[in-house]
């Protein structure tokens, strides 16, 4: 355990195996390879005689995660990555349930990465048969809100499972999944053919913008919603037909493939809260 305020500094190669705690303040900054191969590491706990329960880990170089494990933040802690984020875990799960604020680079090569923590990323991308996931972090039923601010690069799956994730910019192909009752906002859409999935009930698909929306949804229904915020509830207009679902207000339209079997009168167009049209089936 490393407690007490003040920085401790990495350079060259440093090995992450087993548990470490950070408390009192701390800081980890790592201008090195930071390799994380067991074990995990907890911001803001370990010294019980600490005022401060607080942590942090900043990376500038490479944080190379290879091992199941978390980075939890039992106090207050925060991840920042301004160097290069990588995880290979294989079949296994890495959480960092700390806020993470990552204007760098994040590349996710195999396993899972999980960030439960909320915060933001610039970079990010997902390799075929890998799963970048946003949750609760442990201990919590509640999830934090996450923002990828650039086109992701996703060749695997991306979940939202808890909370709030928004992709500002989009992403390129692969698949999407909500999981139970969290809320993906889509400021601008997919791209590439993608998939996107409802598996529990009460998911949120926020969409807020017009034309044709380039991923097929599948499992919608129930407790779900999808929210066209363009469409103006006011004047909004639902048909489907073909598997196509349009939705328009004489202005503004968006496109919705879907897959599975629907009814053009399961379709019900509410008001969303911010002048636009909430869509639900059942």
């Amino acid at each position: 355990m490393q407690t007490g305020s003040g920085t401790t500094q990495l350079t060259g190669l440093a090995i992450l195996d087993g548990t470490q705690q950070l408390d009192g303040g701390r800081s980890l900054d790592n201008a090195g390879v930071l390799a994380w191969t067991g074990g995990g590491l907890q911001l803001g706990a370990g010294d019980a005689s600490a005022t401060d329960h607080s942590a942090s880990l900043t990376n500038s170089g490479v944080l190379a995660i290879t091992t199941a494990g978390s980075i939890a933040a039992p106090g207050s802690g925060t991840v920042t990555n301004t160097g290069i984020l990588v995880a290979d875990t294989g079949t296994g799960e890495a959480d960092i349930d700390a806020t993470l604020h990552s204007p760098g680079i994040i590349q996710l090569r195999s396993g899972t990465l999980a960030l439960n923590g909320g915060g933001d990323a610039s970079s990010a991308s997902v390799a075929a048969g890998a799963t970048l996931r946003f949750g609760a972090p442990a201990g919590s039923l509640t999830g934090n809100a996450f923002t990828l601010e650039q086109a992701v690069r996703n060749a695997g799956t991306i979940v939202a499972a808890a909370g709030t994730l928004t992709l500002a910019r989009g992403a390129s192909g692969g698949a999407f999944v909500l999981d139970g009752s969290a809320t993906m906002d889509f400021v601008n859409g997919p791209s590439g053919g993608a998939s996107l999935s409802f598996l529990g009930p009460g998911g949120t698909l926020v969409v807020q913008h017009a034309g044709a929306f380039d991923a097929t949804l599948a499992g919608f229904g129930g407790a779900d919603v999808l929210d066209v915020t363009p469409v103006s509830f006011a004047s909004a207009v639902a048909n489907y037909a073909a598997g196509t679902l349009t939705v328009g207000d004489g202005t503004h339209s968006a496109l919705f493939q879907l897959s599975g079997s629907y009814a053009p009168a399961g379709f019900h167009l509410a008001a969303d809260g911010h002048g636009g049209t909430a869509i639900t089936y059942g």
